[in-house]
């Protein structure tokens, strides 16, 4: 008895020591496993603040990068635009100045339009006196100085109907200036002058005007200057064109292309 009490409190000693043991070892794996995971996670969360404030900065750069070009393309497009812009009104100035440069051939169209060339060719006896007479009207006015070829530098800027406009101005005003050469020479102009074709460009060109148009020729030229100063207002005030304008102007590019071209053939046998 008095060596089985001791065993008993030996063994009730060390299942205490154990328990113990056991309570201690778990409760410091557990303050470890804590510890390793608050470190862990307060680790997770210092990499996530720094990839956000990384992911920050780069998207601030980008951010940057494109108003910067963003800003650089706007200026560029504005750059052109504003050049395009000085162009264009350069343009106006070029056509109208060509245009201005017509008037000495505008009076002998005037004049001349309302001749009966034939019949006075019939009756003129001194052609010396009757050339004198109309150099006095009609001063240096000739077919190489209604071409001038300065107007056609203005003609990528301005609108197809404007350089239309012009065109058949200065197509019709040559059909004058032959009929003025053939006179001089006591040629009948009916060979050389198309009025059929000059009346169907001025239909196209003033479709509002009914009738015939080469009978009136100064209220004609008159008309086709004011559509022409219109027409330069709207480019000067940045006015877009119509399809239908568009193609009008083809029409009549197409129709004082052809007047021109019977008119350069009247010269060179008027110049004979």
């Amino acid at each position: 008895m008095d060596i089985f009490f001791p065993s008993l409190t030996t063994a009730g000693l060390i299942t205490v020591v154990l328990w113990l043991s056991k309570n201690l070892i778990v409760n410091r794996l557990k303050c470890s496993v804590e510890y390793e995971f608050s470190t862990r996670l307060e680790e997770l969360r210092q990499e996530l603040k720094n990839s956000e404030e990384k992911l920050k900065h780069e998207l601030n750069l980008k951010e940057s990068e494109l108003r910067d070009l963003r800003n650089g393309v706007l200026g560029s497009v504005a750059a052109r635009q504003a050049e395009y812009d000085k162009r264009r009104l350069a343009a106006i100035d070029q056509i109208w100045s060509a245009f201005i440069a017509l008037a000495p051939a505008r009076n002998v169209s005037s004049v001349v339009s309302k001749l009966n060339i034939d019949a006075i060719n019939k009756v003129v006896a001194d052609r010396e006196k009757l050339n004198k007479f109309i150099s006095g009207f009609a001063g240096d006015v000739s077919f190489k100085s209604v071409l001038s070829d300065e107007a056609h530098k203005s003609r990528p800027f301005l609108s197809p109907m404007a350089w239309a406009l012009f065109r058949a101005y200065q197509s019709i005003v040559l059909q004058d200036v032959i009929r003025l050469e053939c006179l001089k020479k006591g040629l009948g102009p009916k060979a050389f002058v198309d009025n059929a074709k000059i009346d169907q460009l001025l239909k196209i060109a003033l479709p509002d005007d009914c009738g015939s148009r080469s009978g009136n020729r100064e209220n004609m030229l008159e008309e086709l200057e004011t559509r022409l100063l219109d027409e330069l207002h709207k480019i000067a005030t940045g006015s877009e064109e119509d399809e239908l304008a568009a193609n009008r102007a083809a029409k009549i590019i197409s129709l004082s292309n052809e007047l021109r071209q019977s008119s350069s053939k009247a010269s060179s046998v008027a110049s004979v």
